[in-house]
C-alpha cells in the first residue's frame, strides 16, 4: 500500500468568504430548492486552502484542516437552499462538536451565489459560486483525511538538498507510466510521452527540496506549450524517498529511484525517432 504524507500548517476552517471580497447579490435573486443543492454538492470534494470537505453520496461528511485536524459528521440540504454538515471536529486527544452552514441562491442571470449563515441566521460575505471552479468530482484527497484522522501513518520527513537531488537525477531516465525524461548531466532534457508527443528543455534543482522540469512540448494534436513543473522530495528516517507535486502537494509517494530511475539513456534512439517523424 502507498504511504502518504502531508506537510502543511492547520490554517482557519473555511475561509473562503471575507468582508474583502465580499459582494452585493443583483436583484431579482432566487433561492435554491434542497435538491439543486444536493444536486451540486453530492459526491463531491470542496477544497480550502489547507484542507478540505467530502459530501459523500449517502450523506456521509468528512473534512480536514492541516495534517492533525479532521472531522466526520453527516450533511444536508435545506428547503429554503442551505448546505448544512454537522460533525466532530478532532485535534489530536481532544474533539468538539460543530455545525455551519451555506445558503445558497441565483441572480436573474443565473449566477449562483454562496453566503456562510450566521448564528442568529444572518447572511453576509455573498460571493459568486462556481461548482466547476470550486468542487472537485469525487473523493480524491480521502488519503489526507485518513491520516488528519490517525487511520493511516503520518510520515516525518526532511526535504532533500538540491545537491543530493542533483547527484539523483543527473544522467538518468525517470520511467513514467507512458513516457519517460532523462536528465543530461550538464543540464539539459528531453521527454517523451506515447509516441505522438515530446519535450525538450532543461532540469534544475533548488534549495526547497524540488526538482523542476522547464519544457517545451511537441505535438500534432496541439501548438507548442512551454511549461514548468516541480516535484518535491523528503527522505524520512529509514532513508526512503517520497515524492509529490509542489505545486498541489496533496498527496505523497514512496519514490523508488531503483525502479523508477535508469542510468544513461537508454531511450535516446526512441526519442529522436519520435521528434523526427514529429517535425516532418
Amino acid at each position: 500500500m502507498k504511504k502518504f504524507i502531508h506537510m502543511a500548517a492547520v490554517l482557519t476552517l473555511l475561509g473562503t468568504g471575507s468582508a474583502a471580497n465580499a459582494e452585493i447579490i443583483p436583484k431579482p435573486y432566487s433561492t435554491l430548492n434542497g435538491q439543486e443543492v444536493i444536486s451540486l454538492y453530492s459526491d463531491k470534494t470542496w477544497p480550502w486552502n489547507e484542507g478540505h470537505a467530502y459530501f459523500g453520496p449517502a450523506g456521509q461528511f468528512q473534512a480536514t484542516t492541516g495534517p492533525q485536524d479532521s472531522a466526520t459528521g453527516r450533511w444536508y440540504a435545506t428547503s429554503n437552499g442551505k448546505l448544512c454538515f454537522a460533525g466532530e471536529w478532532t485535534s489530536g486527544s481532544t474533539s468538539k462538536p460543530s455545525k455551519r452552514c451555506w445558503q445558497h441562491v441565483r441572480d436573474g442571470d443565473g449566477q449562483l451565489w454562496q453566503a456562510p449563515v450566521g448564528g442568529t441566521g444572518q447572511r453576509s460575505n455573498w460571493t459568486r459560486f462556481d461548482s466547476a471552479e470550486m468542487l472537485i468530482d469525487g473523493n480524491p484527497r480521502k488519503h489526507l483525511y485518513m491520516t488528519a484522522s490517525g487511520q493511516r501513518e503520518r510520515i516525518v520527513a526532511t526535504r532533500l538538498a538540491a545537491d543530493d537531488l542533483a547527484r539523483l537525477y543527473a544522467d538518468r531516465t525517470w520511467l513514467w507510466d507512458e513516457g519517460y525524461a532523462y536528465f543530461a548531466p550538464g543540464g539539459g532534457l528531453t521527454a517523451a510521452m506515447g509516441r505522438e508527443s515530446y519535450g525538450e528543455g532543461r532540469w534544475f534543482t533548488n534549495a526547497k527540496g524540488h526538482l523542476c522540469i522547464a519544457s517545451t512540448w511537441h505535438s500534432p494534436q496541439y501548438a507548442p506549450r512551454s511549461s514548468t513543473r516541480c516535484w518535491l522530495h523528503a527522505r524520512d528516517a529509514e532513508g526512503n524517498i517520497h515524492q509529490t507535486d509542489a505545486e498541489d502537494m496533496t498527496a505523497w509517494y514512496r519514490f523508488d529511484p531503483e525502479a523508477k530511475l535508469r542510468h544513461g539513456n537508454p531511450n535516446a534512439q526512441q526519442f529522436a525517432a519520435i521528434k523526427t517523424r514529429l517535425s516532418q
